[in-house]
């Protein structure tokens, strides 16, 4: 059973990192506003910039808000965060599986549960 979850975990884990890479990186950019201009400003954000964006957003390379999302692109997105959850869920079990301090790993969820909270507060 554990070296199913553990092949699980692998092969989950290969398949949605470059996609998980790509959504961290085009978010992180988009977390500074990089994407988007403010109003009245004179810097204009490189294209490459703006490509990611959409494709992070709305799962199309550029064209008007009207134009169809790529409904593939949408499933595997949705695929991935699915993937992403079990991933996580089962690197949690096997952390205190094979961690013989299972306070360190209690101590490690509850910072990765408390600081955002905390940081969104201030």
């Amino acid at each position: 059973m554990l070296k199913t979850i553990r092949k699980a975990h692998l092969y989950l884990g290969t398949v949605f990192a470059p996609l998980l890479i790509f959504l961290a990186f085009s978010g992180a950019l988009q977390t500074f506003e990089l994407h988007d201009p403010p109003k009245d400003s004179f810097f204009k954000p490189h294209g490459w910039i703006m490509t990611l964006a959409q494709v992070h957003k709305n799962q199309r390379t550029e064209g008007p808000p009207s134009k169809r999302h790529s409904v593939p692109l949408r499933w595997f997105f949705v695929i991935a965060s699915t993937g992403l959850m079990i991933s996580s869920l089962l690197g949690i079990y096997m952390a205190f599986k094979y961690s013989k301090k299972h306070t360190l790993v209690y101590l490690s969820l509850a910072l990765g549960i408390v600081l955002p909270i905390l940081f969104l507060c201030l």
